[in-house]
């Protein structure tokens, strides 16, 4: 779930987008998260992190507005993942995950775990 979830752009010229016609200079928003979950590219509701198209996600933006940061913050994922990981075992959600709603930011108030640690 990407935490920015879109934004308002203007059509540069007319396009038809499955099954939609979209006049020039009309006003769309983009939703990364409902992008995320294509099920034409992605296994939707799956968490695999060994996917091959990965990478291919909305989160960080895509082509000219892709986020200068991404690389940086793959590492970073990547890294706290892998540490967090080796160093626990039965990790599981523990209650609700609530979010504060809103469609242009995904904000997640809490996210109770549980885990054992690996002594």
């Amino acid at each position: 779930e990407a935490a920015f979830q879109g934004r308002f752009r203007w059509t540069k010229q007319a396009r038809d987008l499955h099954g939609d016609h979209f006049p020039r200079r009309s006003r769309i928003f983009q939703m990364w998260d409902s992008g995320n979950r294509e099920d034409r590219f992605f296994e939707t509701d799956v968490i695999d992190l060994n996917r091959k198209n990965g990478k291919k996600h909305l989160t960080f933006g895509h082509g000219i507005l892709a986020c200068l940061g991404r690389e940086l913050a793959r590492m970073q994922i990547h890294t706290v993942f892998k540490e967090f990981l080796t160093r626990t075992n039965n990790l599981a959600l523990n209650g609700e995950a609530p979010f504060i709603a809103s469609m242009f930011a995904r904000t997640l108030l809490e996210l109770p775990i549980k885990f054992d640690k690996i002594a």
